[in-house]
C-alpha cells in the first residue's frame, strides 16, 4: 500500500521543481538585466573620467609656449597674472589626443569623427573674456557649405549699468575695462580706483561688484551654451545625425569654478556606446589651467604711519606691490591684523 506521507512529498518536490523550472528563466533575465546595468554605468563613469582628463591636458597646454612649458606668475604682473595669450588650438590637438588615445581610437578616423559630431561645443574661460568652440556651416572656396569645428571670436565679459550709463568688461579678477557712455571714454584700472572715478556707482562696491562679476560671467557663457546647442540642432538634423542635444545640467558650483582662474570646459552628448543598442553618454568635464598665482600686496596710510596687507584686509588702498620687499622699500611695514 502507497504510504500518503510519501505521495505527499513527491507533490511537493514535484511542485518545487515546476516552480523552478518556470522562475528561471525571469530570474537569469533579471540577473542578466542586472549586470549589464552595473555595466552600463561603469561605461559612463569610464567616459566621464576620461573626459575629465581630456579638459585638464587641454586646459594646461592652453598656457603652453614654445619656448617654456612652465608659466610663472611672476612673469605676468601688467595687470594680472592671467593675462596672457591663450594657445588655443595646441589646447584642441591635445584634447583630442587625450580622448582618442584613452577610447582606443587613435588610428581610427570614422569613429574619431563620430565623437566629434557629438561633442558639439567647448568653451574656454580666458582672462577678459571667454572663446566658444563649435560647429558651424562654412562656406568654402569653391562654394558650397561645409559643416566644419571653428572657435568663434572671444566674447568680452560684459555688463551694462542702466544708472550710471557704463559698460563694465570685468576680467577674472578685480581689473575692469569702464566704457562710460555719457563722455565716450574708455578707463581701465582695478575695481577701488574705478570706484574712485565713479563714487556713487553702487556696482563698485566690493561686495555688489564680486556677486555681479559672477553672475555675469557664469550667466553669459550659459546662455551662449543654450544658444549653440539650440543652434547645432539644425546642422545635425541636416545631417541626420539623429539625436537632439539638450543643454546639460551642470551644478553650480562648478559654474563658478569656471571664474577662478582659465578654464577648458567640454560638453558630450548622445555619444553611442558600442554593445550596447540604447546607451548614450551624455556628460560634461571642467579643466582648470594650473599657474602659479602671483601674489599682491596693498598699502594704505593708516594716522600717518605707512601698513601693506593681503588682498582684502583694507578696502581703502593707496598703492599695491608685487612683494613685501617692494613694500618695505617704499616706507610700508606689515599689517599686525592680517599679518601678509
Amino acid at each position: 500500500m502507497l504510504d500518503m506521507g510519501v505521495l505527499y512529498k513527491m507533490k511537493i518536490t514535484d511542485m518545487a521543481m515546476i516552480a523552478m523550472i518556470i522562475l528561471l528563466p525571469s530570474s537569469v533575465l533579471l540577473d542578466t538585466s542586472q549586470k549589464n546595468s552595473v555595466q552600463a554605468q561603469n561605461y559612463k563613469e569610464r567616459y566621464t573620467n576620461i573626459l575629465r582628463v581630456a579638459v585638464e591636458d587641454a586646459s594646461n597646454a592652453l598656457l603652453y609656449r614654445e619656448y617654456s612649458q612652465e608659466l610663472v606668475g611672476d612673469q605676468y604682473t601688467k595687470k594680472h597674472y592671467l593675462d596672457i595669450d591663450l594657445n588655443l588650438e595646441y589646447a584642441l590637438d591635445r584634447y583630442y589626443e587625450t580622448m582618442f588615445m584613452n577610447l582606443n581610437i587613435e588610428g581610427n578616423k570614422i569613429e574619431q569623427q563620430n565623437f566629434k559630431i557629438h561633442n558639439p561645443v567647448k568653451i574656454v574661460t580666458g582672462f577678459d573674456g571667454y572663446h566658444v568652440h563649435t560647429w558651424e556651416n562654412v562656406q568654402t572656396p569653391l562654394g558650397y557649405s561645409e559643416m566644419m569645428e571653428i572657435w568663434l571670436p572671444k566674447k568680452p565679459y560684459s555688463h551694462y549699468d542702466q544708472n550710471s550709463n557704463l559698460i563694465i568688461n570685468f576680467t577674472l579678477s578685480d581689473f575692469i575695462y569702464v566704457y562710460d557712455v555719457v563722455t565716450g571714454e574708455w578707463i581701465e584700472g582695478y575695481r577701488n580706483e574705478i570706484f574712485n572715478e565713479y563714487p556713487h556707482c553702487r556696482v563698485f562696491e566690493p561686495h555688489i561688484f564680486d556677486l555681479l562679476r559672477r553672475q555675469t560671467i557664469v550667466q553669459m557663457i550659459q546662455d551662449d551654451l543654450e544658444r549653440y546647442t539650440i543652434k547645432y540642432n539644425y546642422i545635425a538634423k541636416q545631417y541626420n545625425l539623429g539625436y537632439i542635444f539638450t543643454m546639460p545640467m551642470i551644478k553650480e558650483d562648478e559654474w563658478q569654478n569656471t571664474i577662478e582662474g582659465i578654464s577648458f570646459i567640454s560638453f558630450i552628448q548622445g555619444l553611442p556606446v558600442k554593445g550596447f543598442d540604447n546607451l548614450v553618454i551624455n556628460t560634461y568635464g571642467f579643466g582648470g589651467a594650473r599657474i602659479s598665482k602671483q601674489s599682491y600686496y596693498y598699502g594704505n596710510i593708516i594716522d600717518d604711519a605707512r601698513y601693506y596687507h593681503i588682498e582684502g584686509c583694507f578696502e581703502d588702498v593707496s598703492a599695491r606691490f608685487n612683494s613685501r620687499k617692494d613694500a618695505a622699500k617704499e616706507g610700508y611695514y606689515p599689517c599686525v591684523n592680517c599679518k601678509p
